[in-house]
């Protein structure tokens, strides 16, 4: 076996193929992983403006850095994008990308429990309630 036979296998229902298929077009990991440094310093402390000013510029560049290879990287004749079907694959990477973008800036003002509930609760309630 070399380089050209490796390849991930799986076999799992439609959210476990979309999941897999799909997630480094969505999910910012290191953006995502970074927001909770955001909280782990007390902000009596004297360093804490030097460091929130750290954090949040890594957050920013994380993400910056996922949407540059991101938008460089997408081609609509992937094999990632044809599988499972290129109008579920973009609106699924149109959800999740518009999903990360409010995490991202709604986290530094409110904080990650806060962000979380307001993506995930309000904004759609929001949403449902104009319809």
């Amino acid at each position: 076996m070399d380089d050209t036979d490796s390849y991930v296998s799986y076999s799992s229902g439609w959210f476990g193929y979309h999941a897999i298929t799909l997630s480094p077009y969505c999910i910012p990991v290191f953006t995502l992983a970074m927001l909770p440094w955001r909280y782990t310093i007390d902000p009596k402390s004297k360093l804490a403006v030097i460091f929130l000013l750290i954090i949040d510029l890594l957050i920013g560049f994380t993400y910056a850095f996922h949407i540059c290879c991101w938008a460089r990287q997408i081609r609509l004749s992937q094999t990632d994008i044809i599988g499972p079907g290129r109008v579920k694959s973009i609106l699924c990477i149109i959800l999740f990308q518009i999903i990360s973008f409010c995490l991202v800036l709604s986290t530094p003002s409110s904080g990650v429990a806060m962000a979380i509930n307001r993506v995930f609760v309000e904004f759609p309630g929001k949403v449902l309630s104009l319809l």
